[in-house]
């Protein structure tokens, strides 16, 4: 019963024409043309947005300009994508040479005492070919900064070094970036 009350409210949620226009953002195909045309207004208050979903989407420095009153911001991946992405992209120390890996001498090493299982080597973040297939969402001009009112911030692969520097996390609650750039 709740799922069914759940997808109605998303259902007159959805017959508002104008995706800008509405207070959340759920579907993948209506955040991206509100991210992608710069389009957002006051009004929305949420965007969840399923990236492996989406197009490759470039988000300009200004894209949450408008959208004052975002309070949750959520780029996430699926389950079934992510334990795909494992599936394929996990190595064992036989099916690949190592040899580019930084401090591959020490794991050698400790390869040779037996006292080391090394199972599996995974490589991170989008600026590896492995990663670009599930990483859509770039900022290629940076951010300039995040709606104040944001109060939950989840954003997998986050592509920046850092979050913008006039934002002022005062009404943050959550921060979850994994698998992001961010030092």
């Amino acid at each position: 019963m709740h799922d069914l009350l759940q997808e109605m409210g998303r259902a007159i949620e959805r017959s508002i024409e104008e995706p800008g226009k509405r207070k959340r953002l759920w579907n993948a195909e209506d955040a991206y043309q509100v991210l992608h045309t710069n389009t957002g207004t006051s009004t929305v208050e949420a965007i969840i947005l399923d990236v492996p979903k989406i197009r490759e989407l470039q988000l300009s420095p200004a894209a949450f300009r408008n959208m004052y009153n975002l309070k949750l911001l959520e780029f996430y991946e699926t389950q079934e994508v992510h334990r795909e992405w494992k599936r394929q992209r996990r190595w064992s120390v036989e099916e690949k040479q190592l040899s580019s890996f930084p401090g591959i001498k020490v794991v050698q090493s400790f390869l040779a005492w037996g006292s080391l299982k090394l199972r599996n080597v995974y490589r991170r973040v989008c600026d590896d070919k492995v990663f670009n297939e599930y990483c859509k969402v770039y900022l290629p001009g940076g951010l300039e900064s995040l709606p104040q009112e944001l109060r939950y911030l989840y954003w997998k692969r986050y592509p920046l070094k850092s979050l913008p520097s006039q934002y002022s996390p005062e009404n943050l609650v959550e921060l979850h970036l994994p698998h992001s750039q961010v030092k």
